[in-house]
């Protein structure tokens, strides 16, 4: 039998009632896809195409009632995967939010801001100056800079901001005596969204000893979320430091960092950020 046969032999008779299994089974693999993506676990959505290839592959191999029970196999491992693996974001999905708020986690892009190239320049500018102004008078900093979407539970650590981005407002976010210097602030777009927030460490075992943890922050973020970019400033040494998937640049002057920002804002070609982050992984 052919595929365009089989096909044809499948859809033969193909009433309401399997219309609405579909409906379902689609929604079900829609919802899993979509919460994956949103908490930024690509691994477990390619597990997921994957699974549907192999579902598709037993259907169409017509193995009788060997394929029920590796459908009913896959379905209960997949289940458990689910459980498992957003076993927290579930919780609070399901139990701490209206239905709207839940509705809008299933975003895979979040909230997008469309900027001008003028505002990323101004928005670059200000996070430059301040990055320069506590690396001179030696005060901690930690930025990230979302370009899509950021796991909640990274927001919701910290204290909800919603401003717009200007170097004083940094420089005051991160003044020693400020509740939310010890954190990190996250940007998107032309807004600093959140601030204080606490971000996971990475457990790389090879990062250089002189990196503290802001540095092992932002190289545990950038690991979770690889489209974000981490800016540190060191408290201790001034350096101003840039992570973006999981690669390292450090002793940035303006003209890098603004480089940086750029790559960060996605307003350079891909083969650009090559050349500047290196191929080699820790670039230097």
């Amino acid at each position: 039998m052919t595929f365009w046969e089989y096909i044809k032999q499948a859809f033969n008779g193909f009433g309401w009632s399997d219309v609405l299994e579909l409906a379902i089974i689609a929604s079900v693999v829609l919802f899993v896809f979509l919460y994956s993506a949103r908490h930024n676990s690509l691994f477990y959505t390619y597990v997921l195409a994957a699974m549907g290839l192999i579902v598709f592959a037993v259907t169409f191999a017509d193995l009788g009632s060997f394929n029920v029970i590796l459908l009913l196999l896959l379905l209960i491992l997949y289940t458990f995967g689910t459980i498992l693996l957003f076993n927290a974001e579930l919780k609070r999905d399901v139990f701490k939010r209206s239905w709207k708020s839940l509705l809008h986690t299933f975003s895979m892009s979040g909230e997008g801001y469309d900027l001008s190239e003028e505002e990323v320049d101004a928005n670059i500018a200000n996070i430059v100056k301040a990055c320069q102004n506590m690396s001179k008078a030696d005060v901690g900093a930690l930025i990230v800079v979302v370009r899509e979407s950021i796991s909640d539970s990274v927001l919701e650590s910290g204290t909800m901001i919603n401003a717009v981005i200007s170097s004083e407002l940094l420089e005051t976010i991160f003044f020693p005596k400020s509740p939310l210097h010890d954190g990190a602030v996250i940007v998107k777009g032309n807004k600093i969204i959140a601030a204080g927030c606490y971000l996971p460490l990475s457990q790389e075992q090879t990062l250089a000893k002189e990196l503290g943890t802001r540095h092992r922050a932002a190289l545990g973020i950038t690991e979770l979320n690889p489209t974000v970019t981490a800016i540190v400033v060191s408290e201790e040494t001034g350096i101003i430091t840039a992570v973006y998937d999981r690669q390292i640049k450090r002793y940035l002057d303006g003209q890098n960092l603004t480089k940086a920002l750029q790559y960060a804002y996605n307003m350079e070609l891909p083969s650009s950020r090559d050349t500047f982050w290196g191929v080699d992984g820790h670039a230097e």
